[in-house]
């Protein structure tokens, strides 16, 4: 296989695809699938006088060509010429008659053109040899493009930095790197904003597309930060990032609880000392929550929906369900799921020291009597 490195303007461009002199849709091709955010970006661009990544055409020879890379891009900046698309709001969704035509079109692209294939040459295997390098964008990283002049993303943004969130010590260096932070702050947000009725990505991706007001944005940064306060005294009294409760789904319970609690800071200080027990561990140093916990179903059910279907309606429900069980009870002898765990926790710790105790308007594990040696 042989190349050589060219440039085009798209003038030259557009005349060898409005004359059907490139083939943009070899058999080895995907479709045309950009979302019209994605060519009006594109557009965005090259109209801001960026480079573009080189395309890649094969010369057949009388002057045709066949498409090995760039048809999306190449389709795009056509549809933009045809007037078929505009720019983004970033350029105020001008079409192609309203800008300066003879600047757009003296843009250069890079193309890089293959000739003289050998018999053991296959523009099909490059295409696939080329298209699999690289990392490819999250969706994080896409909403951070797609949307980066919403009221939501900037609402998510500045919770990131807020420092008492940020002492929790919830992400990792690579989830930081690749926004993963970023995409969890807007799953609490859409929690916050859109209620517990929706599955959690569907929600944020709901949230994007409408956007939020200004008044919305203050409404929920003091919503959030509130619930993040109350979260980060409670880390004073034991690092959340030492515990399981550091994990998403469980992180999301929490967050969700402390949000719907009106209780004071120090029932709430009790309630997360019964968290802390629960993620203890047995004598063969086997965690209490675990999928196969056979012993407890009522730990085996949470430790399940934090894993399977964990951004489902159903799945939120149960575990929120799960910790107002446990931490929220108002029968004398406990409801169902109190009683599963602390007959299991009498198990591990010896039934005359699994107590209950009044604690509020609550008749509580007695954690007390757990910690005496």
């Amino acid at each position: 296989m042989e190349y050589y490195v060219s440039e085009f303007p798209i003038e030259q461009l557009y005349d060898l695809v409005d004359k059907d002199k490139i083939d943009l849709n070899p058999s080895y091709q995907r479709n045309f699938i950009w979302s019209t955010i994605n060519q009006k970006e594109l557009i965005d661009t090259i109209l801001l006088g960026y480079p573009l990544p080189s395309l890649f055409l094969y010369a057949k020879g009388d002057g045709n060509y066949e498409m090995v890379d760039g048809q999306q891009r190449t389709k795009t900046i056509y549809r933009f010429i045809k007037g078929i698309i505009t720019s983004s709001k970033l350029f105020g969704g001008v079409s192609f008659n309203d800008i300066d035509t003879t600047r757009f079109l003296a843009y250069r692209l890079s193309i890089i053109v293959i000739k003289n294939l050998l018999p053991s040459d296959s523009l099909q295997d490059f295409y696939v040899l080329i298209n699999k390098k690289g990392v490819h964008l999250n969706t994080a990283e896409v909403n951070k493009s797609e949307f980066h002049d919403t009221n939501f993303l900037r609402l998510a943004n500045d919770l990131l930095s807020y420092q008492n969130f940020i002492d929790l010590n919830l992400f990792t260096e690579a989830a930081t790197k690749r926004m993963n932070d970023r995409a969890y702050v807007e799953e609490l947000l859409g929690y916050l904003i859109s209620g517990a009725a929706k599955d959690k990505k569907k929600a944020v991706a709901s949230l994007f597309n409408s956007d939020i007001s200004h008044e919305e944005y203050e409404i929920f940064s003091t919503q959030f930060k509130r619930v993040i306060d109350e979260i980060h005294h409670l880390n004073t009294k034991h690092p959340i990032d030492k515990t399981r409760y550091k994990q998403k789904n469980d992180f999301y319970t929490l967050f969700s609880f402390i949000n719907e609690s009106e209780d004071s800071r120090d029932i709430l200080e009790y309630q997360y000392e019964i968290l802390l027990i629960l993620d203890g561990r047995d004598d063969e140093g086997r965690q209490f929550i675990r999928p196969s916990n056979e012993e407890c179903l009522a730990l085996k059910e949470y430790a399940n929906n934090c894993i399977t279907q964990s951004n489902s309606k159903y799945a939120r429900d149960r575990r929120l369900s799960f910790f107002n069980s446990i931490l929220k009870n108002t029968v004398d002898n406990g409801n169902d799921t109190l009683v599963d765990v602390l007959t299991y926790l009498s198990s591990v710790y010896g039934e005359e020291r699994i107590n209950f105790k009044t604690i509020g308007n609550y008749n509580l594990l007695d954690v007390d009597s757990l910690k005496e040696n």
